[in-house]
């Protein structure tokens, strides 16, 4: 039985990278960037007005209520040929490209129109103001996004910006979810004496998609070993296969069995973690498969701390979980030997981080994943970790 540490290096190391494609940036957001993005120009490509109001001189500007000839108009989009001469300025609007010889503009605001043709400027004005300059804010060729980030509707905007239409980005992972036992029954049915229902493939399901990727959730299977391995054989195509349930030592639980005669190569079959120990991690060509504990607190913490960042490194993702410190709010005690991953309540308080353990019955106690925002880390070797203590803290929102 190995440390969950161990168990989560030996995963990465053996998630291989998903190969790339190019998809329209429509459909890119909260997709992993496979290139380096740099920038085909300047942005902006020229110095623009930052208001609506008068593209002026500087030099004609140092002191106030200084009388200027307007002439032209320059919309946005519009490039004037036109050059701004001493006791000259031009009415411009926001966006719009500044004419030659103008380094300064003067807000609507700030100016009193004495006929069509003259405008009276109130107020000084100094060379700069009230305008953006070329390249300000991104230079031709500079590097704008790195790959292995995560595409966020700001990011979609600099593509646009340096006009990739089609964006390299990795491909999504597929990922098959298998619900196994004879107790269990579809949510869709009334279970009678000694059946569950199944919850553990729904919160998988959700689980992934709240990464960004759907996957494919089969029927329930008995606990039959035919049974098992035909359904296996049909998920040998996908990058993931998350099988719930008959991992453990029962006399019932025949997944490894089944997956050992299909010629699945176990990295490991324990963790010595609480909930989850039964966790076994195989590989099959290149598809990965885990074998998850059927108890549905069980199912869910090895989803968020083992199968999540090999999502996370299948599409290349900098993956780095967010484990904080925080005060515990109580006394917390433990018995075995295992580190334990508890459903916490986690906030905000008195300028600190605090957090507490949710009320819990055992792994098999969904009802207290509600109720929780987070999971305590209590290492192997602690058996009483005292209330204003420091711990480790996953956070799950």
């Amino acid at each position: 039985m190995i440390s969950p540490e161990i168990a989560l290096k030996l995963i990465l190391k053996n998630t291989p990278k998903l190969d790339n494609e190019f998809i329209d940036i429509l459909e890119a957001r909260g997709r992993t960037l496979a290139r380096d993005i740099y920038s085909d120009m300047d942005i902006p490509p020229f110095n623009k007005s930052a208001m609506d109001g008068f593209a002026c001189r500087s030099n004609d500007l140092k002191k106030a209520n200084v009388i200027l000839d307007i002439i032209e108009d320059i919309p946005a989009g519009f490039f004037s040929k036109k050059i701004i001469k001493n006791g000259q300025c031009a009415r411009i609007m926001t966006g719009a490209c500044l004419p030659k010889a103008a380094d300064t503009v003067v807000r609507v605001e700030d100016t009193k129109f004495i006929d069509k043709f003259r405008v009276k400027i109130l107020k000084t004005a100094k060379k700069n103001e009230n305008l953006c300059q070329k390249a300000e804010d991104i230079k031709k060729n500079q590097l704008v996004l790195t790959k292995g980030i995560i595409l966020r509707p700001q990011e979609i905007g600099i593509l646009a910006s340096c006009g990739i239409k089609k964006v390299p980005v990795i491909k999504k992972p597929k990922i098959a979810i298998i619900s196994t036992g004879d107790e269990l029954v579809d949510v869709t049915q009334i279970p009678k004496n000694g059946q569950i229902r199944d919850s553990n493939s729904y919160s998988l399901f959700s689980q992934v998609e709240k990464l960004g990727i759907l996957a494919k959730k089969f029927s329930i299977v008995k606990d039959k070993p035919n049974a098992i391995k035909k359904i296996i054989k049909k998920t040998l195509k996908y990058n993931i296969v998350l099988i719930s349930g008959g991992v453990s030592v029962g006399k019932y639980d025949y997944t490894k069995d089944v997956l050992k005669k299909m010629h699945v190569k176990f990295i490991f079959e324990k963790i010595a973690i609480r909930p989850g120990m039964p966790t076994a991690f195989g590989i099959k060509n290149k598809t990965l498969i885990f074998g998850l504990a059927g108890n549905p607190v069980s199912t869910f913490v090895i989803f968020e701390v083992f199968v999540k960042p090999a999502i996370y490194k299948l599409m290349n993702y900098k993956f780095s979980e967010k484990e904080i410190l925080a005060k515990l709010e109580i006394d917390v005690k433990k018995k075995s030997g295992r580190t334990h991953y508890l459903p916490a309540d986690f906030k905000v308080m008195r300028n600190n981080f605090w957090v507490r353990p949710v009320r819990f019955h055992g792994s098999a106690d969904l009802f207290s994943l509600t109720n929780a925002n987070s999971l305590i880390i209590i290492p192997k070797n602690a058996y009483w970790v005292k209330k204003g203590s420091f711990i480790k803290v996953v956070l799950l929102n």
